[in-house]
């Protein structure tokens, strides 16, 4: 018995099984850590790419807002034609894509659903698509 309760006494350090039952623990928590907080880490940047997508097609758009407003100037007489074969010789990108569609409204101030044809296509829509993204934006004559 007295021998025992030296060896316990004299006992300094870990044995070789608390070592591997402590590393076993801390490979499962670890583990379990990379499971729950892996997808938090790896999805962060979606928003930032989706931020970046906003801003280049809005830089888009307001470039070619700002080649109507010049259109509008320095044109006489100035149409929506005109622009619009402007802003598709000018705007042409295999990041984004540029859609045209003259609109009317009623009287109600909502767009009508069929295409406009004569006199009354004086709005152009202007839509640009990146991904799922989309900005669009109404000239006028």
């Amino acid at each position: 018995m007295r021998t025992l309760r030296r060896f316990v006494a004299d006992r300094k350090g870990f044995t070789l099984i608390e070592v591997i039952l402590a590393l076993v623990i801390a490979v499962i928590l670890g583990a379990m850590m990379i499971t729950v907080l892996g997808t938090g880490v790896t999805q962060s940047a979606t928003p930032v790419n989706w931020l970046r997508t906003n801003f280049d097609i809005y830089e888009v758009m307001e470039n070619i807002t700002a080649d109507y407003r010049q259109k509008l100037m320095t044109d006489n007489p100035f149409t929506l034609s005109s622009f619009m074969s402007d802003v598709q010789s000018n705007y042409n990108s295999p990041d984004y894509s540029v859609t045209f569609k003259y609109v009317s409204f009623d009287a109600g101030h909502v767009e009508n659903a069929a295409a406009c044809s004569g006199s009354d296509c004086r709005v152009l829509k202007i839509t640009i698509t990146q991904g799922l993204h989309n900005v669009y934006a109404l000239f006028s004559e």
